[in-house]
């Protein structure tokens, strides 16, 4: 299986730390898992939370609309094109 690092915010790193010790945890355990079925998982938790997967509409709520929102959201706060292209994970810039 293949590990990814992230960047994250110092304020998250700190309230990371506390949820780690206060679950027993040690700092080389995972904190994410991300399964190989993140849709499938995504649309159970959708639903569980009464958010419907598709709207009145035809529009989904799926992880790859989330990465759009991530995406403009870096677009908007004119953040470089190579640092969004790091943080989205493309190989190329497009």
């Amino acid at each position: 299986q293949e590990t990814q690092t992230v960047s994250i915010r110092p304020d998250l790193v700190a309230e990371l730390r506390a949820w780690i010790a206060a679950n027993g945890l040690v700092p080389t355990d995972l904190v994410f898992d991300i399964p190989g079925q993140l849709v499938k998982v995504m649309k159970k938790d959708l639903a569980h939370a009464g958010i419907p997967y598709k709207d009145e509409l035809g529009r989904v709520a799926d992880v790859h609309a989330l990465r759009k929102t991530m995406a403009t959201a870096l677009s908007v706060a004119k953040v470089s094109p190579r640092v969004a292209q790091k943080v989205l994970r493309h190989s190329k810039l497009e």
